[in-house]
């Protein structure tokens, strides 16, 4: 097949297409350029969506062959929005990215086809430059070579340990303490934190960049930090939405707007080589009560002598936070 017409295949995938009204008839629909939504981030925590049922994902991966993907992206850019349909050909989702959205546009070519994303840059820069007066907001979503690269560098028994201390302090108690659901999902929750301990450490260095307080140079109180980000509401929303939120809300991931979809493996369906993400929207009060109460805990859960030995440990590795270079948008 040319590969000018060929699309990248994809574990998960969602046929979307830009409709255009039909020249004569502005009430007939026709299609224009197509697609295949291959992986997708949704974040509304981090902006308002429109009303209605429009969405505004953060990113979203599509898959196209040479020829669709140069109409596809330019239509879009312009503001025209693209939907999926369902088998009776009604509309089953809307997704927009207007220029408004700051949303950056990156191709890549593979042997079948071309990859298009489009993302909000300013969510998933590790160091913006400057701290917001509003507070945190962020994408931490790794790739998977990153993040199996910064396990190693942590260590397995340093996460291990960190997970354990964690569990001491009560961060891992579930959203039900029924016998059989903690018996049941207990193993889990513990596995996905296991699983997101890179991740854990990206976000929290990405807190730490974009906030006044200091953060403790400690894996452990590290993990402290990103576990007590999700179990703390601002109103009914967590600071941190993520997979780990089914474990420790009534709610779901999905009903905080948090939707991830083909980006991440899942179970045994491969992903596009990303991790797991999670999304913080915190503002610096709340970020502040979570750092005060969390140094707290962790001082005298490790005691005097261990907290000064991490503290110069860290100090021989240079480890500071230049806070007088630091605007203030």
């Amino acid at each position: 097949m040319n590969s000018s017409t060929q699309k990248p295949s994809a574990p998960w995938t969602r046929e979307v297409e830009i409709q255009q009204a039909a020249v004569g008839d502005p009430k007939r629909k026709t299609r224009a350029f197509g697609a295949t939504l291959v992986g997708l981030l949704r974040a509304d925590g981090l902006w308002e969506n429109p009303p209605g049922d429009v969405e505004r994902p953060v990113m979203a991966v599509f898959a196209a062959s040479e020829l669709e993907a140069a109409a596809f992206e330019a239509n879009l850019r312009e503001g025209r929005g693209c939907v999926s349909l369902k088998s009776n050909g009604k509309v089953d989702a809307r997704y927009e990215f207007p220029a408004s959205g700051s949303y950056a546009w990156r191709r890549q070519r593979t042997e079948e086809g071309l990859l298009l994303t489009a993302y909000v840059p300013e969510l998933f820069e590790h160091a913006p430059g400057f701290v917001d007066e509003w507070g945190a907001r962020f994408v931490a979503m790794p790739s998977t070579a990153w993040a199996e690269e910064q396990r190693s560098l942590i260590g397995d028994v340093a996460i291990e340990e960190a997970v354990a201390h964690c569990g001491e302090l009560g961060l891992l108690k579930m959203r039900s303490e029924h016998p059989d659901f903690v018996q049941e999902m207990g193993p889990k929750l513990r596995a996905a934190v296991l699983a997101m301990a890179p991740t854990a450490a990206l976000a929290v260095s990405m807190l730490d960049r974009r906030v006044r307080a200091p953060i403790v140079a400690d894996f452990r109180f590290q993990l402290q930090v990103f576990l007590s980000l999700h179990r703390l509401k601002a109103g009914d929303q967590p600071l941190a939405v993520s997979d780990l939120t089914r474990f420790l809300h009534e709610r779901h991931g999905e009903s905080c707007g948090f939707m991830q979809l083909g980006l991440a493996s899942q179970g045994e369906r491969p992903g596009l080589g990303y991790e797991q993400a999670v999304v913080v929207a915190a503002r610096h009060t709340h970020v502040e009560q979570v750092l005060a109460f969390e140094v707290k805990r962790y001082r005298e859960a490790l005691g005097a002598r261990e907290v000064e030995r991490v503290e110069k440990a860290a100090a021989a590795r240079g480890v500071k936070r230049p806070y007088a270079k630091r605007k203030v948008a």
